[in-house]
């Protein structure tokens, strides 16, 4: 079976689905959406452009603070007699 291994900058700008739409929709609009392929060329390098500073900006940042903020419950699980982790 064929697997693809979605790491780096691939995994990162896996949040294409969430900024590609408007940008296409921005683009066509601007352009009057006389050429389908001069959308998809200035579409494709700023949806690429955004995803990447989003996860930069907010996922990134988000998951950090995640961390900090669940290492204080995880210790006091860990603490508690009889507290076995689950695998």
């Amino acid at each position: 079976m064929l697997t693809l291994q979605r790491t780096g900058w691939t995994t990162r700008v896996g949040r294409l689905y969430l900024v590609h739409e408007p940008i296409v929709v921005s683009v066509a609009m601007a352009t009057a959406a006389s050429n389908p392929l001069l959308v998809l060329a200035i579409s494709a390098p700023v949806s690429l452009l955004v995803a990447a500073a989003f996860y930069r900006v907010v996922e990134y940042p988000a998951h950090l603070l995640s961390k900090k903020i669940s290492l204080p419950q995880r210790r006091m699980e860990a603490a508690e007699p009889g507290h076995a982790r689950a695998s």
